[in-house]
């Protein structure tokens, strides 16, 4: 194999993620060419030979995929996890929770995420919106919002363009993040053999440790009839493992679950939170 196609949607995360994964690709002499794309449809993408690899953040690849025609054939390391605010001037306030003025409202397309924020500080309100990323800027700097809460990666880009915007980085065992956050994964066609060996190369093994756990963690939750789970995993110096979970049954609970191993960490936690 000497060349692949490798598609990227515009955020930050997808961009870079890609031309990082095209460098580790030429470290094994194989050149790679990057491709823009607002894609809909990662299988289309591949199966009508158009990319090679789809890049995707892992957050937003299902636990559960029921086309076997495409598969993760691995995953980067994690970057950045979790999410940051972007508060406008009027509303900064360095001596608040979250440096961000009581009263403020926040505008959020994760209900899960917005209702950690405000289990710390009630006076906080939140405006909900379901759109993509671009859109939901858009949105934040046309209304009455006084910050929006994002993606780290996504943040940390828009704050260089908008210098009139305070960033505030949000610790993931704080506010907990979605399973899978800071992490892309690599998208190929099952049948892409050849490729699939490549990738396995420089798959980030300790990467896909604790994201499956995260993963894990939210499958076994879904089967509880639980839908609104965050998850983040992360492993110490003695590399323990620590999980901790953000879900609604049906009021916020926050906890987190150690051990030495990662063996049934997930199912351990869920059953402990869910029974």
């Amino acid at each position: 194999m000497n060349k692949v196609r490798i598609a990227h949607n515009p955020t930050f995360q997808s961009q870079t993620g890609a031309e990082e994964l095209s460098t580790m690709l030429q470290g094994h002499n194989v050149d790679s060419s990057l491709i823009s794309t607002s894609y809909g449809n990662t299988e289309i993408l591949l199966s009508e030979n158009e990319v090679d690899i789809v890049m995707v953040p892992l957050i937003e690849f299902p636990v559960i995929y029921d086309k076997e025609s495409i598969t993760i054939a691995g995953l980067s390391e994690r970057k950045l996890p979790g999410y940051s605010l972007l508060i406008k001037n009027d509303a900064y306030d360095n001596s608040s929770d979250f440096r961000l003025r009581n009263g403020s409202k926040i505008l959020a397309n994760n209900s899960l995420v917005a209702e950690q924020l405000t289990s710390i500080n009630p006076s906080l309100q939140v405006i909900h919106s379901g759109t993509g990323h671009f859109d939901l800027f858009q949105q934040f700097i046309d209304c009455e919002a006084d910050a929006i809460i994002m993606a780290q990666l996504d943040a940390i880009e828009i704050c260089m363009e908008w210098s009139h915007l305070q960033l505030v980085h949000l610790h993931p065992r704080e506010i907990i993040p979605q399973a899978g956050s800071g992490v892309n994964a690599w998208i190929i066609h099952s049948e892409n053999f050849e490729l699939k060996r490549l990738l396995n190369k420089i798959h980030n093994k300790e990467t896909a440790l604790v994201t499956n756990i995260e993963r894990t963690a939210f499958k076994f939750c879904g089967e509880q009839g639980i839908d609104d789970i965050c998850a983040y995993c992360y492993t110490d110096l003695k590399q323990f493992f620590h999980l901790t979970i953000a879900l609604k049954n049906p009021k916020l609970v926050k906890q987190t679950f150690s051990q030495s191993t990662s063996a049934n960490l997930a199912q351990h936690a869920i059953k402990s939170l869910t029974h």
